[in-house]
């Protein structure tokens, strides 16, 4: 299980370390700069930051900004129920 993190905030980043420890998942995070963020952002067709990837065997759920999905909240329920399992 890995979370990807596009980001652009060092705050959001540093709360997204937080809910990827306490659920024992990696954490691929990319400053939204890189040539790494900018090949995952095409590739899920988002421009708004941050932007989150949750990815396990069964399931890929992105987060994005754009409808406002890309929030703590929404991650930590997700991840909660996801990789739960893994704790």
């Amino acid at each position: 299980m890995r979370l990807i993190l596009i980001y652009d905030n060092e705050s959001f980043k540093k709360q997204i370390e937080d809910i990827s420890k306490k659920y024992n998942v990696k954490l691929d995070d990319y400053k939204y700069t890189s040539s790494k963020a900018l090949k995952i952002k095409n590739y899920y067709g988002t421009r708004v930051l941050p932007f989150c990837v949750f990815k396990n065997k069964e399931i890929e759920i992105p987060f994005y900004s754009d409808n406002n999905d890309c929030t703590i909240e929404h991650i930590d329920e997700i991840l909660n129920r996801y990789a739960k399992g893994n704790i």
